[in-house]
């Protein structure tokens, strides 16, 4: 379970800013 978590971390870490992480979190709330 860990190494997933970490994996994705990493993944979004790279993928965009944390800010925009948190806008995806956002998105997937309302969806």
């Amino acid at each position: 379970m860990h190494y997933n978590i970490n994996a994705i971390n990493i993944f979004r870490a790279k993928e965009n800013t944390p800010e925009a992480v948190y806008k995806k979190w956002d998105r997937e709330r309302v969806m």
